[in-house]
């Protein structure tokens, strides 16, 4: 299992390399700094149309028998179905009138959230249910598999490279997506689940409280460029997004390889066995801070060799701003994962007070980090910010640890 899903993630990390290359080369940052924007909404979406429930869907899934995990998911589905419609019916026509944009790219984009907030309920319920090649393929199906049929589209006819194209061939990997998912699983979905029908209604409060911790999650990894896109010019944006999307390589790769599908077996330790929750925590630090390490050089030589050696890729180089925003996102996916670790433990509180309190001290940080020293004052507002909840996250753990230890004598 671990060969396959490390096979669909290194492929989908190459399409996201290629896209990432072609945009600049082709589009310009302009374009980049754009679809950047564009990726931030998209997975905004999941967190601000979920109201806190897939926290506590994935604790629900695991342990539970099969009739009550096909309700809980069924239940899970079709609220985020009914949240997307009502969103839609309210906001897009505002959004048509006041986004300033084509309508065709307007409704693209909306699409787009649509594809996201499901995907992401698909995603968080396949690696509950321990199916993690599926999961990890239906990852890589919305976010990756498409580009090649965008980059060939470009190479076919000029008159389709452009962001439209990309935008729409990734709601088409999104389509696909959940089509395939539903015919692999389509049969166990429509069986009973009767003992999970009324869960969303029955959890939304509980979700609540978590919501403002899944948007704070969002914007620490992406309010970043909100935040630029309005204190530095187009072309600094895009430089911001192109060594952001490299970065993020690193995360991508580690978040959907070890960190994600850890969290089954967390919580299971946790319930069963603390001393070995915590041994198991260690290791899979020193995996995800040693990976980490690796995968992060391993990309800033990337993006010198080919400045340096190919120049018609036009890839940008700035050595400072492209060492501190990897280093900075090196120890914001070990925050991720200390949240995971929570998340295990059901620390609902300091998950989510941690999580918001990062949120709103990195957006305060950058305004005027930005404004003073651009890009290069945002990556280091992200480092410090990251490294000082990581110090808190960690004293968190330890606190839960302690309880928990106390709590079984």
């Amino acid at each position: 299992m671990g060969g396959s899903i490390a096979s669909i993630r290194l492929t989908a990390i190459a399409m996201r390399f290629a896209l990432t290359i072609f945009i600049t080369a082709n589009l310009g940052l302009e374009a980049m700094g754009q679809f950047g924007l564009v990726l931030g909404l998209g997975a905004l979406a999941p967190a601000l149309f979920g109201f806190g429930l897939n926290f506590h869907m994935a604790r629900a899934i695991v342990g539970s028998d099969e009739e009550r995990q096909v309700g809980i998911i069924r239940s899970r589905m079709g609220f985020t179905l009914a949240v997307l419609l009502l969103a839609t019916i309210t906001g897009l026509p505002f959004a048509i009138s006041e986004a300033g944009m084509p309508l065709a790219l307007v409704l693209f984009i909306a699409a787009i959230l649509w594809g996201e907030a499901l995907g992401m309920d698909i995603y968080i319920a396949l690696t509950a249910l321990r199916f993690n090649v599926l999961a990890n393929f239906s990852l890589a199906m919305r976010s990756a598999f498409w580009i090649p049929v965008a980059v060939g589209l470009a190479g076919y006819s000029p008159e389709y490279a452009n962001l439209q194209t990309i935008l729409a061939c990734w709601i088409a990997g999104q389509v696909a997506n959940i089509i395939i998912v539903f015919a692999v699983l389509g049969s166990r979905l429509r069986s009973s689940g009767s003992m999970g029908e009324g869960w969303s209604r029955a959890t939304i409060k509980d979700g609540l409280r978590i919501w403002p911790s899944d948007l704070a999650l969002v914007l620490i990894a992406f309010g970043d460029r909100f935040i630029l896109s309005g204190t530095v010019d187009e072309r600094e944006l895009g430089i911001f997004v192109f060594f952001w999307s490299f970065a993020n390589v690193a995360q991508t790769l580690i978040q959907a390889a070890i960190i994600t599908p850890s969290l089954p077996k967390l919580i299971q330790l946790h319930r069963e066995d603390v001393v070995a929750w915590k041994k198991q925590i260690r290791q899979l630090a020193a995996i995800v801070m040693v990976s980490g390490s690796v995968l992060g050089a391993g990309i800033y030589a990337f993006v010198f060799l080919v400045h340096t050696y190919f120049p018609q890729a036009n890839f940008p180089w700035a050595p400072v701003f492209g060492a501190t925003i990897i280093v900075a996102t090196i120890v914001r996916f070990v925050g991720d994962f200390l949240s995971t670790v929570l998340n295990s433990a059901g620390a609902a509180n300091a998950y989510s007070v941690l999580n918001v309190g990062f949120a709103v001290t990195l957006m305060a940080a950058l305004i005027p980090a930005s404004m003073w020293a651009g890009i290069h004052g945002a990556a280091l507002a992200l480092l410090a910010v990251a490294g000082v909840f990581n110090l808190l996250k960690l004293k968190a753990v330890r606190a839960v640890y302690q309880t928990a230890i106390g709590g079984s004598r």
